[in-house]
């Protein structure tokens, strides 16, 4: 495997979550092993596209708005389709689910959110909370519309999907949806967790594939 950059980037003109955060059209599949790194780096790159003036919205299957990485109130137009069982709290404009599993149920919210948006982000998490309750096909219908809906609108998404716990098959099957690829490791060993658990903010290792201008090999990343 390639080396690591020295110093953990993560903004600047040259910084993977910036450079993907300013991305257009763009459907991006965040691969990467449990206990990566793989959610930090997504409310990461999020966080960096309401920083620079993008609609955003946040499609959770496991954790609630309260852990990401900036204020939702202080956001601009900014929404949250919470799948997850625990109450988010009133302080974003929330849509509850009853279960990653309701396609239908994440499907008129997002539609709505995308309706009005001007170069949305999307941050999906994750593909593979919603292979737990929901079939293939039925996924890979509601992931090809929203795909190609995000496309249109100018937008960047990113949707992430555990390595190792689904076949090859299944993730050929969902990787065609989309246009790139990141990658995630922990620093040392693709198996470590850098920042203590699954959704703590720590030093990772990312490697961009199919996006323009992206340096070759991998990048240390401080995700928040």
């Amino acid at each position: 495997m390639g080396e690591a950059n020295s110093a953990p980037d993560r903004v600047g003109p040259g910084g993977p979550v910036d450079r993907l955060a300013a991305l257009q059209g763009t459907n991006l599949l965040v691969v990467a092993p449990p206990m990566s790194g793989k959610r930090s780096f997504g409310r990461s790159v999020l966080a960096a596209g309401v920083g620079s003036g993008r609609d955003a919205l946040f499609v959770t299957t496991s954790r609630s708005v309260a852990s990401l990485p900036f204020d939702p109130a202080e956001a601009g137009r900014f929404g949250v389709v919470d799948c997850t069982p625990n109450s988010v709290g009133e302080d974003a404009p929330v849509v509850n689910v009853g279960s990653p599993g309701d396609l239908t149920g994440i499907s008129m919210p997002v539609s709505r959110f995308l309706d009005g948006a001007e170069d949305p982000v999307v941050l999906l998490d994750s593909i593979s909370s919603i292979l737990q309750y929901a079939d293939e096909e039925s996924a890979f219908r509601f992931l090809s519309v929203l795909t190609s809906r995000l496309a249109a609108a100018g937008g960047v998404g990113l949707y992430t999907f555990d390595e190792g716990i689904h076949s090859e098959q299944t993730y050929r099957t969902f990787a065609q949806l989309f246009d790139s690829r990141v990658e995630l490791r922990g620093i040392g060993d693709a198996g470590t967790d850098p920042g203590g658990d699954t959704d703590g903010a720590g030093t990772t290792e990312v490697r961009l594939s199919g996006v323009p201008g992206a340096p070759d090999g991998w990048t240390s990343v401080r995700t928040e």
